[in-house]
């Protein structure tokens, strides 16, 4: 506790509001009978705890007593909101990061596994007609994929929310099972957990390989995008608790202020 003895304080400002009171209405130490009436009906009293409380706000104001309390008061909530502000900032990104990753999966599960045709012309102005893979654009998308998977561990990691880190555990493990197909088309898992692609390898895999991994609701970039849902999900509901620390919310509700250490802050 500071040097400002809030009980003291208020003992003060009771004694102030005393003597103010007995100015007013001459209801002091002095016993004896006034033949003047009473300025304040019997039926006033109401009135005179209402005035009381208004002499006693006054009081605190000139003892300087209310502003420190409000200094206090708002000392506390901006520290309270520094910290709601830094874990808030890491839950949405993760959960920013989460929605990526949803989006890339389900673009590369809905992608064209199938051959199309291709027709290139050459100098002469002769046109060869093709039928293969689109493999560029595919390679695009699984590019895109791995980028965003490695962007939800890292934030991921970053957040103190066991919710969040076990999903995100449950994905790593969803990748390890499928780690020996994933390297026949060029995409490695690390020590660290991390997707690495090699665009020669992916480009020459066996296209009903890269199929199975990525196409459709049952493939692994499917149930991917499902974990990323979660992660995203989580995220955005721990970060809307961790904003509420304030006296009201963006919608108007009040929400609870910790005020514990509120006086320790009086100066």
């Amino acid at each position: 506790m500071s040097d400002f003895d809030y009980n003291s304080q208020l003992r003060a400002i009771e004694a102030q509001n005393t003597a103010m009171i007995q100015s007013y209405f001459g209801t002091g130490n002095n016993t004896s009978k006034s033949s003047t009436p009473s300025i304040l009906p019997s039926s006033s009293s109401t009135t005179f705890g209402n005035l009381a409380g208004s002499l006693g706000d006054y009081g605190l104001m000139r003892s300087g007593s209310y502003s420190k309390l409000v200094k206090a008061y708002y000392n506390n909530m901006n520290s309270s909101a520094e910290e709601s502000s830094k874990a808030t900032t890491g839950l949405v990104n993760a959960r920013d990061m989460a929605k990526n990753l949803k989006t890339s999966a389900e673009s590369l599960s809905h992608m064209n596994f199938d051959k199309v045709k291709k027709t290139t012309k050459d100098d002469d102005g002769n046109e060869t007609t093709t039928t293969d893979y689109d493999r560029d654009s595919l390679y695009k998308a699984a590019k895109e994929f791995v980028s965003s998977y490695n962007e939800v561990l890292d934030s991921a990691v970053k957040v103190d929310n066991e919710s969040v880190l076990r999903r995100a555990l449950s994905m790593t493990k969803r990748t390890e099972i499928s780690s020996n197909l994933l390297k026949d088309v060029g995409i490695k898992v690390g020590d660290d957990n991390k997707l690495s692609i090699d665009e020669d390898t992916f480009k020459k895999a066996d296209m009903s390989v890269v199929k199975t991994l990525f196409k459709g609701s049952n493939s692994y970039a499917s149930r991917v995008a499902s974990d990323a849902s979660s992660i995203a999900n989580i995220s955005g509901n721990a970060a809307s608790k961790a904003s509420g620390n304030r006296s009201y919310s963006a919608d108007g509700n009040y929400t609870q202020v910790n005020t514990s250490s509120m006086y320790d802050s009086l100066t």
